[in-house]
């Protein structure tokens, strides 16, 4: 079975976790713990929302995200790419050195996980479009 395949359906796993057996990684721990890592830290799911719509430059990012310092969106970004979500590549543009980020496949994977969470929020936040 590939990474990437389902390992339960839902219906297991509910069953699964509510007659207590729960649901563990190889080595004993929790994978939403796992999950949830990857955005854990103060701007991480804003910047992997931010790039879910396509390659970004460090600039374009931190005009999106207001509030972050320059210092904190370059270690958010190593983090993510650190994790294997993002990757960065930098290219001369003309005569400026660009860097560009986007979402790896690992971070492609994470598509599903925004759309819930919008329409957990939309349900119980009433967020307005």
């Amino acid at each position: 079975m590939s990474k990437t395949e389902t390992i339960f359906t839902y219906r297991q796993f509910v069953k699964r976790m509510t007659s207590g057996r729960g649901v563990a990684t190889p080595d004993g721990g929790c994978p939403v713990g796992v999950a949830l890592n990857i955005f854990r830290g103060r701007w991480k799911a804003d910047v992997l929302y931010r790039l879910c719509a396509g390659a970004a430059g460090f600039g374009e990012l931190q005009r999106q995200l207001p509030g972050v310092t320059r210092a904190m969106l370059a270690s958010t970004l190593c983090d993510l790419e650190r994790d294997g979500v993002v990757s960065r590549r930098e290219f001369a543009d003309g005569k400026v050195k660009r860097t560009e980020y986007t979402l790896t496949d690992n971070g492609k994977d994470l598509y599903p996980v925004f759309y819930a969470l919008m329409k957990w929020g939309w349900k119980h936040f009433q967020i307005k479009q």
